[in-house]
C-alpha cells in the first residue's frame, strides 16, 4: 500500500508543473509584491488581489525572481494537474490568543499548527484549485471578561460576532480554504469559492477586504486580469455569499446567517504611469429580516441615497443592510521602486450635500507606502509603513457615527465564523507597522514593528474625560528569518508583544511571546530525484 502510494505520488510530481497559491500570512504574499514591483513587464492585476496566481498574469518568466524554481509560477498552458508546496507551520502563545491575516486558521493561547496542500489544474476553460488547511489550537483558558453576546465573544460590545476564545477546549478544524472552481474566459472569469480575497492597496489592514477571516462561500464574477484600452486597463470583480455565525454568539438559530453583496471596480489610466484608482463597495444583512428582491443582487451598483424609512414601511431601504465603500488610490513609480496608497472608507450611507460638509463623518482610512532597494545579484530589500484608523472623529459629538463592522439589524456584524473580514485590529483602533525584508536567493530575513490602540470608540464612551483613560495599547517586535535547503523551506518566527492597560485596567499590563516554525516541501521538485 505504502510504495502505490508513494508511486502515485511520483507520477503526479512527474506531471506537475509550475504552481502556486498564495496562502494568507505566509511568506508567498509579501514576496509576490516584491515580485510585481520588481518585473515591469507581468501583467499586474490592478487591486484584486486573490490567493491564487492566475495563468494570465504570468505569460512570460520574470526577468527578476530572486527565489527561482522555489516561487514556481503557474502558466496554465503548461500543465493540467500540478501539486501544490506542502506548507506546515507550529507556533506558541504564550498568555493571549494572536492571529491576524491568517485566513481560516485560529491561533490562540499555547500550542497551534496548521498545514496547507493540494492540487490545482485545468481543463480548458475550467479551472480547479482544492488547497484546504487543517489547523489545531491548544486554545488554552486566559484572563478575560466574559463577552457581550456569551462567554467567549467580544466584551465589549453585543453587535458583533468576534470571537475571543473558541470554547474552552483544544480546537482542531479542516476548512477548504483557497480552494475554488472557476471559468477563465479570455480576460473575464466566473468561479465558486471559499479563496479568501483582498480588494484595495493596503497590506496589512485592509478595511473592505482582508485575509483576516476565513472567506465565506462565494460566488463571483469579473475579470481574471485587466482589461486593456487605448485610455488604459480596468479590472471588477462582483462577489455574492453567505456569511457565517460562529458558535460563540447566540442560540438564535434564525439568525446564523447574512447576505452579502459586494465588489470594486479599478481603473489604471495609460496616461498617467504608475497611478491606479477605483472603489469598493459591499453590503450585509440578515438572511431573513425580509424576502429578496431583484435590486438586492445589484446593490453594489446602485442605491446610493442616504433614506432611514423604518423597516415598519414594509418598504426596501437601504438601512436594512449594512455598508461599506472605499475609494481606493494607488501610485507606483517603478523606476525607483516606490510605491504609495491610500484606502478612505465610509461605512453609513450620505447624500452629496453631507458629504460636502461632514466628509469626516464615519470616515476611516489605511494610508502607506512601500519602497524596494535592489542591491543587485537577486537581493533587495523591500520596506513597507501603514498606518490604519478606524475610531470615530469628534464629529459623533453631533451625529451618530456607526463603529465599523457593527450593524443594528445584522448583529454578528461584519464577520465570519467569528473572525472580522476588514482590518484585524478591530473596530475603533487605530495603529502604524513598519516592516523591513532582506530578500536574496536562499531565503530572507526580516523584522518589523507594530502599535496598536484597540478600540478608541470603546474608551471614549465608557471612561471620564476628565478622569483617567486607560487605553489598551500594545507594541509588538517581530523577527523572521526564512531559508531554503534543497526541496524544503525552513523558517522562524519570533515575536514579543507589550499589552499596556490590557482590557482597559490601568496598569494591567502583559508580554506575550509569540513564536512560529514554518516548514514546507516542494512535492513537485520528487521529479528531479
Amino acid at each position: 500500500m505504502i510504495r502505490k502510494t508513494l508511486g502515485v505520488l511520483l507520477l503526479l510530481s512527474a506531471i506537475a508543473g509550475k504552481t502556486q497559491v498564495l496562502y494568507p500570512d505566509s511568506y508567498l504574499v509579501d514576496y509576490n509584491k516584491l515580485l510585481e514591483l520588481q518585473n515591469d513587464s507581468l501583467r499586474k492585476r490592478i487591486m484584486v488581489n486573490t490567493a491564487n496566481v492566475s495563468p494570465n498574469e504570468y505569460d512570460r518568466t520574470p526577468e527578476w525572481n530572486a527565489w527561482g524554481d522555489h516561487y514556481q509560477i503557474y502558466t496554465g498552458g503548461e500543465s493540467r494537474f500540478s501539486v501544490l508546496p506542502v506548507i506546515s507551520s507550529f507556533g506558541f502563545n504564550s498568555k493571549y490568543p494572536r492571529s491576524y491575516n491568517d485566513g481560516p486558521v485560529w491561533r490562540g493561547k499555547g500550542m497551534n499548527a496548521d498545514i496547507n496542500f493540494g492540487f490545482r489544474g485545468h481543463f480548458g476553460m475550467l479551472h480547479y484549485t482544492f488547497a484546504p488547511v487543517v489547523y489545531y489550537a491548544q486554545n488554552k483558558d486566559y484572563p478575560r471578561p466574559n463577552g457581550a453576546a456569551s462567554e467567549f465573544s467580544y466584551p465589549y460590545s453585543s453587535k458583533i460576532d468576534w470571537v475571543q476564545q473558541y470554547g474552552p477546549e483544544a480546537v482542531t478544524r479542516f476548512h477548504m480554504g483557497q480552494s475554488d472552481l472557476r471559468l477563465i474566459y479570455k480576460k473575464l472569469t466566473l468561479g465558486v469559492s471559499t479563496q479568501n480575497v483582498v480588494l484595495g492597496p493596503s497590506q496589512v489592514n485592509p478595511i473592505i477586504m482582508s485575509n483576516n477571516a476565513a472567506m465565506f462561500p462565494h460566488i463571483d464574477f469579473g475579470t481574471d486580469t485587466p482589461i486593456e484600452t487605448v485610455i488604459g486597463d480596468f479590472e471588477f470583480r462582483s462577489y455574492w455569499g453567505i456569511m457565517n455565525e460562529s458558535d460563540y454568539f447566540d442560540d438564535n438559530d434564525r439568525n446564523n446567517q447574512r447576505y452579502f453583496q459586494g465588489g470594486g471596480a479599478y481603473y489604471r489610466p495609460s496616461f498617467l504611469p504608475g497611478l491606479s484608482v477605483g472603489a469598493t463597495r459591499i453590503h450585509y444583512r440578515d438572511w431573513k429580516i425580509q424576502k429578496f428582491a431583484l435590486s438586492d443582487v445589484f446593490l453594489s451598483f446602485a442605491d446610493f441615497s442616504s433614506n432611514k424609512d423604518s423597516l415598519s414601511s414594509g418598504s426596501v431601504v437601504n438601512d436594512v443592510y449594512d455598508q461599506m465603500v472605499a475609494i481606493n488610490l494607488k501610485w507606483t513609480f517603478e523606476e525607483v521602486g516606490f510605491e504609495t496608497y491610500l484606502e478612505f472608507a465610509k461605512n453609513d450611507f450620505s447624500n452629496i450635500r453631507a458629504l460636502a460638509t461632514e466628509p469626516e463623518h464615519s470616515r476611516a482610512y489605511t494610508i502607506g507606502f512601500i519602497k524596494v532597494f535592489d542591491l543587485g545579484d537577486n537581493k533587495a530589500v523591500k520596506a513597507t509603513y501603514e498606518h490604519t484608523t478606524l475610531g470615530q472623529t469628534r464629529l459623533i459629538k453631533l451625529r451618530f457615527s456607526p463603529p465599523y463592522y457593527l450593524h443594528h439589524l445584522a448583529p454578528q456584524g461584519y464577520t465570519e465564523g467569528g473572525q472580522l473580514l476588514g482590518a484585524g485590529i478591530g473596530p475603533g483602533s487605530n495603529g502604524d507597522i513598519l516592516m523591513v525584508n532582506y530578500y536574496f536567493p536562499q531565503g530572507m530575513y526580516g523584522m518589523s514593528l507594530q502599535r496598536i490602540r484597540f478600540n478608541d470608540d470603546y474608551a471614549f464612551a465608557a471612561f471620564d474625560p476628565n478622569g483617567d483613560r486607560p487605553f489598551d495599547v500594545e507594541y509588538t517586535a517581530t523577527l523572521k528569518a526564512l531559508r531554503f535547503v534543497n526541496d524544503f523551506t525552513v523558517g522562524a518566527e519570533l515575536s514579543l508583544s507589550n499589552r499596556l492597560n490590557w482590557q482597559y485596567i490601568k496598569d494591567n499590563d502583559v508580554k506575550n511571546l509569540y513564536f512560529r516554525f514554518v516548514l514546507g516541501y516542494q512535492l513537485a521538485n520528487l521529479a528531479k530525484q
